[in-house]
């Protein structure tokens, strides 16, 4: 993924200096199927990224029940919910907040 500074560069050199593709990917460093992918983009657009699943997510329905009973600290949170079939890495408070 290349940023929008590096975008506005490939679409200058291609479409005001007229340069190769060939010439743009050696000026900039880039690789020519990179070059010549940006260069027939009218606009620049981020990648989007997918959001995985979380190891969380089929015990948070627990969590929020856990927290509603007592304070517990993510520790405590974390025994209760290896015993629920959790085999996640271990938790901290910002995990618990997602």
């Amino acid at each position: 993924m290349i940023d929008y500074q590096t975008y506005c560069q490939i679409r200058h050199l291609f479409s005001q200096k007229q340069l190769s593709l060939r010439q743009i990917a050696r000026e900039l460093k880039l690789g020519f199927h990179t070059v010549r992918k940006w260069a027939r983009r009218e606009s620049y657009q981020r990648a989007s990224i997918p959001k995985r699943p979380s190891k969380l997510d089929p015990f948070k329905g627990d969590i929020i029940r856990l927290l509603e009973q007592h304070d517990y600290s993510a520790q405590q949170i974390f025994q209760q919910l290896k015993e629920l079939g959790y085999q996640g890495p271990k938790l901290d408070s910002s995990s618990l907040c997602e």
